[in-house]
């Protein structure tokens, strides 16, 4: 039961998420920069937080909305950083040949997008199978510390990884 909760929350969060990066391209937008922030270590110390509150505190139904919400930005973020890589790269030569923005998501750009997000569903699905199997198997009266440190530290990487290598290097010196 666990496995298919895990499976629909996520599908449902990487379908939406593909759904908006395909509109975002088609009308020459990029999502907001705060979605940078929810690449694997941030997303990873988001669901941390999130389900340490969701078995404290019996809050089930919220956290779930609040983890979907955090799996659809990772999912997002996870789109945009493939649209990044491969849409500055093959754009121009692409479009060059005549074709149109339609066909270049559909035939090229839309199967380099989900190959990184099929990378990205297993992971997330995965950890979130993982973190609702051991909160359910260990108590729930956990030392805070044991789940708000790592989360923490997940997050200053998330800031590292966002950041420019001059600003962490600012940051650091």
């Amino acid at each position: 039961m666990v496995l298919l909760k895990s499976l629909f929350i996520n599908a449902v969060s990487f379908l939406i998420s593909f759904a908006v990066i395909k509109f975002l391209i088609m009308k020459n937008r990029e999502p907001y920069h705060f979605v940078d922030y929810f690449n694997m270590y941030g997303a990873i110390s988001f669901l941390l937080v999130c389900f340490y509150l969701k078995y404290l505190n019996d809050l089930t139904i919220l956290m779930e909305i609040i983890a979907f919400f955090i799996l659809l930005l990772f999912y997002l973020r996870s789109f945009d950083a493939a649209t990044k890589k491969y849409h500055e790269r093959f754009k121009i030569t692409i479009l060059s040949f005549g074709y149109s923005k339609k066909t270049y998501f559909t035939n090229f750009l839309s199967k380099k997008i989900l190959m990184r997000g099929v990378e990205a569903f297993l992971f997330a699905v995965s950890f979130y199978y993982f973190m609702d199997k051991l909160f359910l198997s260990v108590p729930v009266i956990l030392n805070p510390l044991v789940i708000i440190i790592p989360s923490i530290l997940l997050f200053f990487t998330t800031l590292v990884k966002s950041s420019k290598i001059n600003k962490a290097f600012r940051i650091l010196k």
